[in-house]
């Protein structure tokens, strides 16, 4: 079974699957945490594509590095040692992202990699809802912002990277576009519903059965 952990920035995805991985571990269930993409290659943003684009092949790179980084997880998938994996994202993220910043050779590109027929799909996204206007969550991106300037890896240039913080808009294309498409995908408050709750959510899900 493959699980992916959705949800902008500061939701708590991390933090989430620190705690799923303790409960499989008390249930004696085999699993592997597989890092988001920033935590895939050590957080050393030298390695990223550089923004502001200036012409289209620099466009079509940003897609080629982040495809790159995918298939190094999708080898990750198929060890059959495992009986969960369970991902920090997934590459709807890059999908999303594409949109938002309007590369749209990325975005293409993305698109027909993600339906290629050897592509691994998650079977169960858990998209974390959390709520934007929360006092929470505006503690959460303060926190986030002292901790690390640079928001984990990404430069911290507003201009250039706008699209990772349109929160509103990250949630809207899952929800009106990607949720239409993917039936696999549940949305969760994770204010309102602690770990167990989610748990019972993977335990009680099909492809579990």
């Amino acid at each position: 079974m493959i699980i992916a952990i959705e949800g902008p920035n500061c939701a708590g995805k991390t933090t989430l699957i620190k705690k799923l991985s303790k409960l499989f571990i008390k249930e004696n269930i085999s699993f592997k945490a597989i890092p988001e993409y920033v935590d895939l290659i050590g957080g050393d943003e030298n390695k990223q594509p550089d923004r502001p684009f200036t012409s289209k092949d620099d466009m079509k790179k940003e897609g080629e590095y982040y495809i790159g980084l995918e298939k190094k997880i999708q080898k990750m998938l198929k060890n059959r040692k495992y009986d969960i994996f369970i991902r920090d994202r997934s590459f709807f993220t890059c999908l999303t992202y594409s949109k938002l910043s309007k590369n749209y050779i990325s975005e293409k590109m993305f698109k027909k990699y993600l339906n290629s027929k050897n592509y691994i799909h998650p079977d169960l996204i858990i998209y974390l809802d959390i709520n934007l206007k929360s006092k929470e969550y505006k503690k959460r991106l303060i926190l986030r912002k002292k901790k690390n300037s640079r928001l984990r890896g990404l430069n911290y240039r507003i201009k250039e990277f706008s699209y990772i913080y349109k929160h509103k808009e990250y949630i809207n294309y899952f929800k009106k576009s990607l949720a239409k498409k993917y039936n696999n995908i549940i949305f969760v408050n994770p204010l309102k519903n602690d770990v167990e709750h989610i748990y019972n959510i993977i335990k009680s899900s099909k492809v579990t059965n």
